[in-house]
């Protein structure tokens, strides 16, 4: 008779699914490996969604920054072990927020630390911050795939290529991946484009500051492409066989025995 999957909970950030994909990655990969994972955005509903599912997970996994607020309770509620997904240093929010707000978010963020079985975090400016708390920490590279983007195959690069040629882009370019939100200071590089009337841009995402609400017209050479390379096109943020989802793997594993479960 077979063992039972481990059944893991993992609230992250409440976003598109085009933003922030590394999280489902692993988490598809961790299902091809065996476990059984519930990807969930956290919001007031989902939180007391999984509050009523109490009895259905082994693991708790949150990330960054709700997500791990409200996995530190839910492994609370539920005693069960508690992985926090840090990949977003405090700075980024406190720019973006007032202080009576940001404040609080820094100390429950520290109180997850505590609480958490292990804690992953990615900028080397969060690691005394997260080391002071953590009972155990490792950094990560946010589940990049570093050589898959560095040495890309050379059918990539002519799929790429096509792709640019079928939408008339040409001569120099200066391609975009990622979130379009303030915090990636997006208004800036939109700027400096103003300056290179002999490159063209091709911005690759989504989110708050999508050019359909532009505080001002792009400039002439930029291309707002969400839909010209699907995911296939370019390396995935984190693949099937990246050694970081390797290590999610035996992580949780680790956690889940260590409960004696």
């Amino acid at each position: 008779m077979s063992e039972s999957p481990i059944r893991v909970l993992w609230l992250t950030p409440d976003k598109p699914e085009d933003i922030s994909v590394g999280r489902r990655k692993i988490a598809e990969y961790l299902m091809t490996q065996g476990f059984d994972v519930t990807l969930r955005g956290t919001t007031p509903r989902t939180l007391v969604q999984s509050m009523r599912e109490r009895n259905s997970y082994d693991v708790v996994v949150g990330t960054t920054r709700a997500g791990a607020i409200a996995g530190t309770l839910l492994s609370v509620v539920f005693s069960k072990p508690l992985l926090v997904d840090h990949i977003d240093p405090i700075r980024q929010f406190s720019e973006t927020h007032p202080r009576w707000l940001s404040l609080p978010v820094r100390l429950l963020e520290n109180v997850s630390f505590a609480l958490a079985d292990h804690v992953l975090y990615v900028y080397d400016e969060e690691a005394q911050r997260v080391r002071r708390y953590a009972r155990l920490a490792t950094q990560t590279d946010l589940g990049v795939s570093f050589d898959r983007f560095a040495n890309p195959s050379d059918e990539t690069l002519n799929r790429a290529q096509r792709r640019l040629d079928d939408e008339g882009v040409a001569g120099n370019v200066v391609i975009y991946v990622g979130g379009l939100e303030p915090i990636y200071n997006i208004e800036h590089l939109l700027e400096a484009m103003t300056y290179l009337s002999d490159w063209t841009l091709v911005v690759l995402g989504t989110g708050a500051s999508n050019h359909r609400s532009a505080p001002r017209p792009l400039p002439e050479r930029t291309w707002c492409i969400s839909e010209l390379f699907p995911t296939t096109t370019f390396p995935a943020t984190c693949t099937r066989r990246t050694s970081v989802s390797r290590s999610w793997t035996t992580l949780i594993r680790s956690k889940y025995s260590n409960t004696g479960q």
